[in-house]
């Protein structure tokens, strides 16, 4: 060592160590060191794993010490318990929604310019007399516009098979939203012509007529069928309210001979007909307009927005359901309840044994609000699912995810049994489509 100058301490001012080893207590450096907590660093990482792989569409994203998982197919589902991934939403729940294609004949449900009298049958098949009738924008229930009738109005479309009630064995659905302004154009009894089949003149018959008869009745009159005359009486509804209502007419088959009633807003009618054989009538269909059986033509003065039917019993008479929340179309989504459900993830090798994992869950309360821990749990495993272990807090990060309401949970660090293979387990409990329906978008899970 070459001391080149003293200080006035006897220090040396300039030390050579470049030939010697200095070696310091190893209590005089950890008594100096403050450990680093990089959970929030992990975590903000893992948010932004889950914006990128949810922008590009990608089922799964791998990092070097995370694994980032989506619902766009079903890649990374393993097990699947009473519940399934949403295809259109691309995310899991045990509330499973099953869209199938249903055989609609004629349907209503374009947005018309305003004023315009052009109206088109969806399917193709059939062609739209008009007969005053035009398109208004200034009212709607779905889209931007509805037909507009002002009393005096109607539609008319040539006879044809699809009008059949009987026509095959999967029932019969006439169904349309209606908003009625008030009496101008109803008939000698009062009534309001919604649908049905009825010639110009005389008494109208052959006829299959569904009237809007007052406040809260709903008339149907079937020449031919058995019974001819089905009322359908709403208890405390009120029909000339001047709000949108929905009205759904049902023939469940039953080899010909099944039930009929009608459906307001969801509500069946009080008096359904137990066994009802229909006819098959001859005569042009009419939307707005049918003759009464004292030979005087009646209207609906109102609004009516998509109109369709379809060759099936859409609604189970007896069991009340919600109205349709969307505009009418080729498609009918089909609920099923599961009170509780279970989703396990395809296992992620990793190269080192882990015995701990966090990470970020993406959810949302589609209905109702539920509780994680207790309606929503999750379960982290290392040794391929041999061994699963609740994640040891939820902590919910804001902001949420994305404007639709999809929310962002912490999933606190935890202990699992030592193994390569990850997986993640989501439990659903307390289910129902009516009152709390938990999704799950993503999971991005660090190890």
């Amino acid at each position: 060592m070459a001391i080149t100058k003293l200080n006035r301490y006897s220090l040396p001012t300039t030390l050579d160590l470049s030939a010697k080893t200095l070696t310091l207590p190893s209590a005089s450096v950890t008594a100096h060191v403050t450990q680093t907590d990089l959970s929030e660093l992990e975590t903000d990482v893992m948010i932004l794993g889950l914006h990128t792989a949810t922008a590009r569409n990608s089922s799964e994203t791998d990092l070097s010490s995370s694994h980032i998982i989506r619902f766009e197919d079903d890649t990374q589902i393993v097990t699947e318990t009473t519940g399934d991934r949403n295809t259109t939403s691309e995310c899991w729940s045990s509330v499973v929604e099953t869209e199938t294609s249903i055989p609609v004949k004629f349907m209503i449900n374009q947005n018309g310019a305003n004023n315009s009298t052009t109206f088109t049958d969806a399917i193709g098949t059939h062609s739209i007399g008009v007969n005053g009738a035009k398109w208004d924008t200034s009212q709607y229930k779905f889209g931007s516009s509805s037909i507009y009738l002002d009393g005096g109005d109607w539609l008319n479309i040539a006879d044809h098979a699809d009008w059949n009630y009987n026509n095959d064995s999967n029932g019969f659905t006439a169904e349309l939203w209606f908003k009625q302004l008030g009496t101008t154009g109803e008939d000698n009894y009062g009534n309001a012509p919604l649908f049905g089949q009825s010639s110009n003149s005389s008494n109208g018959n052959p006829r299959n007529v569904t009237w809007r008869a007052d406040g809260d009745t709903i008339q149907h009159y079937h020449q031919g069928a058995s019974p001819d005359g089905v009322s359908g009486d709403f208890s405390g509804a009120t029909m000339e309210d001047g709000n949108w209502h929905h009205l759904a007419s049902v023939f469940e088959h039953n080899s010909g001979n099944g039930k009929f009633n009608h459906a307001l807003d969801g509500v069946w009618s009080d008096n359904p007909a137990s066994t009802y054989t229909p006819a098959d009538i001859a005569n042009e269909f009419k939307i707005g307009r049918a003759q009464s059986s004292q030979g005087v033509a009646g209207y609906f003065h109102g609004y009516i927005d998509s109109f369709r039917i379809t060759h099936k019993s859409l609604y189970t008479i007896g069991s009340n359901f919600t109205a349709p929340t969307t505009a009418f179309g080729t498609t009918q989504t089909t609920i099923t309840d599961n009170a509780t459900g279970t989703l396990i993830t395809t296992a992620q090798t990793v190269g080192s044994a882990k015995t701990s994992c966090s990470g970020v869950l993406m959810y949302k309360d589609a209905v109702g609000t539920n509780t994680l821990g207790t309606d929503l749990k999750i379960y982290f495993s290392a040794d391929n699912g041999s061994n699963f272990t609740e994640a040891a807090s939820y902590t919910a990060l804001t902001p949420t995810f994305n404007s639709s309401g999809v929310k962002m949970v912490k999933l606190g660090a935890t202990t699992v049994t030592s193994g390569t293979q990850v997986k993640v387990k989501a439990v659903f409990a307390n289910q129902a489509n009516a009152s709390k329906k938990a999704e799950i978008y993503g999971i991005g899970v660090n190890y």
